[in-house]
């Protein structure tokens, strides 16, 4: 992340992470070997989207201390975090009312039409998700230039008060 930058590194990132979660919807259930090298590829480049993520959090802090002249830290990430388990109850709300509403049934052979569902569940939905986020990082404007020029400002403010 040092040498492209946070915005760049999470940018290829999920671009690449929406090609390899993409290329699952196309699978066939006989290509197991491929499905297992998808996943592979899919986890090397959606790891570094969560602490990327994080570290774009404190860009934000110092960014908000800068501004507004008070620290913010505990605002800030507990609101990220009350966010975090927000979205994750909600992409589970989402995800069990999209299989029941494709009639799945535990423990029993799928229909076609649930067989769909299913493997939209687990490409094109979370890709679809990642490529918005994708769009909406390009608002994101805390480059390591701003950042570095934030940093000294906030150095120079703190020694001389």
């Amino acid at each position: 992340a040092q040498k492209t930058g946070k915005k760049k590194l999470f940018l290829g990132a999920s671009l690449l992470t929406v090609f390899s979660l993409s290329a699952f919807y196309f699978l066939k259930p006989s290509q197991l070997q491929w499905m297992f090298f998808l996943q592979a590829v899919y986890s090397f480049f959606s790891g570094p989207i969560i602490p990327l993520l994080w570290s774009m959090y404190t860009d934000a802090i110092d960014y908000a201390e800068w501004r507004h002249g008070r620290r913010a830290t505990g605002l800030l990430i507990s609101a990220s975090l009350f966010a975090n388990k927000n979205g994750f109850a909600l992409g589970s709300l989402v995800t069990l009312m999209l299989l029941s509403m494709a009639g799945y049934q535990p423990n029993s052979v799928q229909t076609p039409g649930t067989i769909h569902a299913l493997k939209l569940i687990v490409s094109l939905l979370p890709a679809g998700g990642t490529l918005a986020i994708f769009f909406l990082m390009h608002f994101y404007q805390l480059d390591e230039s701003v950042m570095n020029r934030i940093k000294k400002s906030l150095c120079d403010r703190r020694k001389s008060g």
